[in-house]
């Protein structure tokens, strides 16, 4: 999405220096954003603001000043008009506005949004690491550290963000009636920008508008997995804005010494440093992505009390063998959520995979209590109450799970499995050979059918 955003955005800089087929190209990236990821949707109104503020460039007769204003509008249309379309389209394709992920209600996201704004803020400011998962939890009341001092910081960064925006108006007006040598150097450098960009000034406020802007859309809580909204990747297109104004600091120690020798060797070297720490900094970060275990590690880190990441930590010590380790993060998330049916589950089938059938029974019952639409759950059940001796039971899960997965693999085999330790031979052998018929593949089934008939046919005999 930031990707084709931008492309659009260059684009239209090519169609409003005079290229105008430009606009076609600029259009059918919008086009593209939008298809990638919903928050594009902001992208005409950037196009609005940033054609309003290079309209203040017409002088300041009113009748062009309006007449700049009205052909700022019009610019925006064909990036509404596909804005237009592509909503209606989304609204009949998913039969209305699409199902939220989350059930938050519209306080509760007002409530949370200075803390998510805070900490966007943070990783915008200062990305030293990074996270696939961080611990942000959401704010049901007002509350000093939840609510009103992530509003305070906020307030100061704006303030601060103005005061260095008014000082980019200033810095051209400094010392210009000192000589006529320096007067005519700002005159070429105003002429230099005036040409090239909004000024420093409008192109700070456009820079702050594109940080601020595309960061709202983050702030709908109900179109991201519960407990788990805030992202390094949603900052990607904000942090193009900070970006700007980053460069606009830098510039203006060039402009501010009227471009000497010494102001370029210096705006380079914190070009230079910059460049630096974030190809290490990126590079650093990487490193988290090398497999699934050591992304959740390095997130238990920031995120220790994140069920999601504890109950997929531990999923990769299991599967790796190290069940010592993941057992004890199944517990802790179940106990930081009990009503978290992935962390009953996950901690049930963990202890059936360690012969530990008392326990599994217990956790696995707790996940169907929870939600009893998933399949696996009622057959490792139905394993666990087997190796128990409780047959009855077995029997009645397993056939539960199978009408829930009819087609899953092995779900008949153990039903067959039951049925045999039942002394139920006839039903064992149906349902050995509706696993050989549905899964051809498995050799067990067919084996087990074939000892059975065997055995069927002898005693008849």
């Amino acid at each position: 999405m930031t990707v084709f955003v931008l492309g659009s955005f260059l684009a239209y800089l090519n169609f409003r220096e005079g290229r105008r087929w430009w606009m076609a190209p600029s259009v059918v990236l919008f086009g593209l954003a939008l298809l990638s990821k919903e928050p594009a949707a902001v992208f005409p109104l950037l196009i609005f603001g940033f054609a309003l503020l290079d309209a203040q460039r017409t002088p300041n007769d009113k009748s062009n000043r309006l007449s700049s204003y009205l052909k700022s509008a019009l610019v925006s249309l064909p990036y509404f008009a596909v804005l237009a379309i592509y909503l209606v389209a989304r609204k009949i394709m998913l039969h209305g506005g699409g199902q939220a992920l989350a059930d938050v209600s519209w306080r509760t996201m007002l409530l949370t949004a200075p803390s998510i704004l805070w900490f966007d803020l943070k990783q915008l400011l200062f990305p030293i690491s990074s996270s696939e998962f961080y611990s942000l939890n959401y704010v049901n009341a007002p509350g000093f550290q939840g609510f009103f001092l992530p509003i305070v910081f906020l307030s100061a960064a704006l303030v601060v963000a103005a005061y260095c925006i008014s000082k980019l108006a200033d810095h051209r007006s400094t010392d210009r009636g000192s000589t006529d040598r320096h007067s005519t150097d700002h005159r070429l450098i105003d002429h230099r920008l005036e040409d090239h960009s909004l000024g420093d000034q409008r192109l700070a406020v456009f820079a702050l508008g594109l940080a601020i802007w595309t960061v709202l859309p983050t702030l709908y809580l109900r179109a991201i997995a519960h407990g788990n909204f805030v992202h390094d990747r949603l900052l990607y297109l904000p942090s193009v804005g900070i970006v700007i104004f980053i460069a606009l600091a830098i510039g203006r120690i060039s402009v501010s010494k009227v471009l000497s020798g010494s102001s370029q060797s210096l705006k380079w070297a914190l070009v230079a440093i910059l460049a630096v720490f974030a190809f290490v900094a990126t590079i650093s970060d990487q490193m988290q992505w090398a497999n699934n275990l050591s992304l959740y590690e390095n997130a238990i880190k920031y995120a220790p009390q994140n069920t999601i990441v504890e109950v997929n930590l531990a999923n990769e010590l299991a599967d790796r063998g190290h069940y010592d380790r993941a057992l004890p993060l199944y517990v802790n998330a179940v106990q930081h959520d009990s009503r978290s049916w992935l962390s009953n589950y996950n901690l049930g089938y963990a202890y059936y995979r360690t012969g530990k059938f008392v326990d599994a029974e217990d956790y696995l019952k707790r996940a169907v209590q929870i939600d009893s639409r998933d399949a696996d759950q009622f057959i490792y059940l139905a394993l666990a109450e087997m190796n128990r001796g409780e047959l009855a039971d077995a029997t009645e899960n397993a056939e539960r799970a199978i009408k829930r997965g009819p087609q899953s693999p092995g779900f008949h085999f153990v039903l067959a499995k039951i049925l045999e330790a039942s002394g139920n031979r006839r039903g064992a052998i149906e349902e050995y050979n509706a696993e050989a018929m549905s899964h051809p593949e498995n050799k067990a089934a067919k084996g087990e059918l074939q000892r059975l008939q065997s055995s069927q046919q002898n005693g008849s005999n």
